[in-house]
């Protein structure tokens, strides 16, 4: 029986699955009626699946009698419908991608956006997608997610409708429409993007699930896919990545078959962290022989196969035992004579046993799995050698920086981490590093992009539970979730199902486990970046200063463990951001981001972001401005679909394409947001807003630690909206499309005292100067359009 909210599923199976069927509901009917509960039998249906021949219509149901003066348990019947290889829970058809899609696709087509006076603002538009239609969508995802193809398209739909919605003729790019602000984008939810995520969740979730049976179905489905339909190699890392399921719908998960071509086009891996069972040998013959096959070698047909199960040869430990070869490669050695020769061998199935050993012979450890070489090793051992490691740093001269001064006797230690850049998403490259202070200094580099702060600072806390003295010791840590989790855990707090899916699992579950064998251990929690004058604040500020000062010497740190051997069972892996225990969702989000903007800056040369400044711009007049043109502009601009002259003349909709103006000159948007000369005025105007607003910016930071000329700077704010292009990287201003000269290189002259006050004289400056812009280019288009309209309107009277 399965059971959510108010849906209830029976199962029955085998030849008596109908008689059985109906023994389950009446003993459920007569449970429930003890609570007050009822079914609500016009909504029930019977779901028959795998079954051959023909199926009855409908089916007599018993149930408890609800009518008065008779008692509650004599049996009444009920015609139940009976649908034939189908399911469906929470009215939602099970494994039916289609019918989702067509639901959302209705629900979107069907939503009615408000109507005012006047055009709806592109911000509110914006506010509703994400308070009216999301939230749906995302909710009948979670319960089934749908083709990623299709999930394009549902972003489409609602790209068109915000376009019908603003009035403009050319449609924009729904890509655009959806990227984030800092990217140029107009910051609208992705069906696309929420989809990905929760199809890779999903998987994840099936082979992590927190109960056993549903964990080992899963991994019975795996095993299915992996041996019967992709010849014995793992379907959801490297090499099993390179083939396409798509023509598998049926017989393997649909939501497993689009999230295998997800990791193939992120480049991801949802790897095994525990491949010990190839090192011992605890598996069958035959897969190690379908591997075989996969890798290009001829092998024994099955019956050679039974032959030697027969006599007891049925896993791989059963035929040899690995050993290492020539070139310190892993190689399977099988005896010449087969085991046990004097049972019963006949001469023909020591001629198989000749066979079998040849080709398992060639059997080479890389074909069985992907991945580091300690995953081959038992978890347990692995943890044993990590924990060796951290205890043998302090004797290490290259990685100890010898006890701290302070009077820490032995006994009080303290940790702390540093992340750089600091501001880093979860995507981006980063360096991390953990210390410790105390008996013994020192600090190691956690690897891996996808680590974060949270990651050096349990690594910090797992260093100072190893190092310290278990029998006496306090630990100082400045997080305060660490010291939270080691009293939950001290305090018989089973967190086990918590664990599973939050950040930097393997940690917390490494410092549990040391938190278990160390009783008498304190770990307390100290305030960071303080001025304190005790014993643990001092120790932190140490171990504070020894991870920020290492940041500039990483080539000689040493890496800290990954503690793979507490992963979960399946966890995703990347190349370059190692394994990722983060929120996948978000983590799909930021890739898919990235991927967009890769594919649109490489057809698109207006959309080269890395050309010019890389300073986000301002989100207000993205997503809360009240009168949102100037974003509408903007949308349409980078996606190339202004009403322009020479884009309506090349569309068939107008007759010219040169400038209404009497410019003699094509009517495009250089043309018109740079040399025209009909908005001449209006780029002088902002010219002068720009230059006053860059020299008051100057003038109340020069004298507080600021030296050099800002001559460059002052240049560029005066050709910011002229054709003179000498400061555009392209030679061309494109303040149009919200673009700004790299910035960095107009102040190679200026010293600031500190990083951060560069950087916050430069956010001002990028911020200032892209207002200016935005607006100039909104200001301009509004006039080119009302003229154009009232030109068409004159002409027609």
């Amino acid at each position: 029986m399965a059971e959510a909210t108010d849906d209830s599923y029976l199962f029955g199976a085998g030849r008596n699955a109908i008689t059985a069927l109906q023994r389950f509901c009446l003993e459920a009917e007569r449970f429930q009626y003890a609570y007050g509960w009822l079914s609500n039998w016009p909504k029930c249906k019977i779901f028959a699946l795998g079954v051959k021949g023909d199926v009855p219509k409908s089916l007599s149901m018993p149930s408890v009698t609800l009518a008065p003066g008779v008692h509650p348990w004599t049996v009444t019947h009920h015609d139940v419908p009976v649908v034939r290889n189908e399911l469906e829970f929470l009215r939602t058809k099970v494994d039916d991608m289609k019918a989702r899609y067509d639901t959302l696709r209705d629900f979107i087509s069907g939503f009615m956006f408000p109507r005012f006076s006047v055009r709806t603002p592109i911000t509110l538009l914006r506010k509703v997608v994400a308070q009216s239609i999301i939230p749906r969508c995302r909710a009948l995802l979670t319960l089934q997610p749908i083709k990623l193809s299709d999930a394009s398209s549902l972003d489409s739909l609602i790209a068109e409708k915000v376009h019908v919605a603003l009035g403009f003729p050319f449609r924009p790019s729904s890509k655009l429409l959806s990227l984030p602000t800092s990217h140029l984008g107009l910051g609208f939810p992705s069906v696309y993007r929420i989809n990905a995520g929760l199809l890779l969740n999903g998987l994840s979730r099936d082979l992590n699930h927190h109960i056993p049976a549903y964990r080992q179905m899963a991994a019975l489905t795996l095993a299915d896919w992996q041996c019967y339909y992709n010849g014995c190699i793992y379907p959801l890392d490297e090499h099993g990545l390179t083939r396409s399921f798509t023509g598998s719908y049926g017989r393997i998960p649909s939501t497993w078959i689009q999230a295998q071509s997800l990791l193939k086009t992120l480049q991801l891996s949802l790897r095994s962290t525990d491949s010990s069972s190839i090192l011992t040998g605890d598996f069958s013959v035959s897969h190690a022989l379908g591997v075989c096959r996969s890798a290009g070698l001829e092998i024994p047909n099955n019956h050679a196969v039974r032959a030697l199960a027969t006599r007891g040869i049925v896993q791989l430990r059963d035929a040899g035992r690995w050993v290492i070869g020539p070139e310190a490669a892993a190689v399977f050695d099988v005896p010449d004579i087969p085991p046990l020769v004097a049972q019963g061998w006949t001469p023909g199935a020591q001629r198989q046993w000749r066979q079998v050993s040849e080709c398992l012979g060639q059997l080479r450890l890389r074909w069985l799995f992907s991945g580091d070489l300690a995953l081959l090793v038992p978890r347990t051992i692995r943890q044993q050698y990590a924990e060796d490691y951290i205890r043998a740093l302090p004797i290490w001269t290259f990685a100890s920086r010898g006890p701290s001064l302070l009077p820490h006797g032995n006994r009080v230690w303290a940790s702390d981490g540093s992340m750089s850049p600091a501001s880093a998403i979860v995507t981006a490259p980063k360096n991390v590093t953990a210390a410790v202070a105390g008996a013994a200094n020192i600090v190691v580099r956690v690897p891996g992009w996808n680590s974060s702060i949270l990651h050096d600072e349990l690594m910090g806390g797992v260093m100072s539970l190893l190092l310290c003295n278990p029998a006496d010791s306090h630990i100082h840590a400045d997080l305060l979730s660490l010291v939270n989790f080691v009293s939950d855990t001290r305090s018989g707090d089973k967190a086990d199902d918590r664990l599973r899916y939050c950040n930097a699992r393997s940690y917390f579950r490494w410092i549990q486990a040391c938190v278990r064998r160390r009783p008498s251990t304190m770990v307390h929690h100290v305030k960071a970046h303080t001025d304190g004058r005790s014993l643990p604040s001092r120790l932190n500020a140490e171990a504070d200063r020894l991870a920020s000062s290492a940041q500039h010497s990483l080539s000689t740190l040493l890496a800290a463990p990954v503690p793979s051997f507490l992963m979960n069972p399946y966890t995703f892996y990347a190349p370059q951001h190692g394994w990722i225990e983060s929120n996948i969702q978000q983590f799909v989000d930021e890739l898919l981001v990235r991927k967009t903007v890769q594919v649109l800056e490489s057809q698109h040369l207006r959309l080269r972001h890395e050309l010019y400044d890389p300073r986000p711009p301002p989100q207000y007049p993205y997503v809360r401005a009240t009168s949102a043109y100037t974003a509408v502009v903007q949308l349409y601009a980078r996606c190339g679909q202004l009403p322009t002259g020479d884009r309506l003349a090349s569309r068939g909709l107008a007759a010219r394409s040169l400038c209404r103006y009497g410019c003699r000159t094509i009517d495009d948007e250089h043309h018109i947001f740079i040399e025209c000369r009909r908005f001449h005025k209006l780029r002088e105007e902002a010219t002068v807003s720009v230059s006053r607003l860059t020299a008051t910016r100057i003038d109340d930071t020069l004298g507080v630690g600021v030296h050099g000329d800002f001559g460059p700077l002052r240049t560029a704010a005066e050709l910011l909206f002229s054709r003179d292009g000498s400061v555009w990287p392209l030679g061309s201003s494109t303040y149009y499309l919200g673009y700004l000269p790299p910035l960095d290189a107009l102040l190679s002259a200026v010293r600031f005292d500190t990083v951060i006050a560069r950087e916050k004289f430069l956010s001002g400056i990028s911020k200032g100067w892209h207002y200016s812009g935005i607006r100039l280019a909104s200001r301009i288009f509004g006039l080119y359009q009302k003229e154009r309209r009232d030109a068409e309107i004159k002409r027609t009277r």
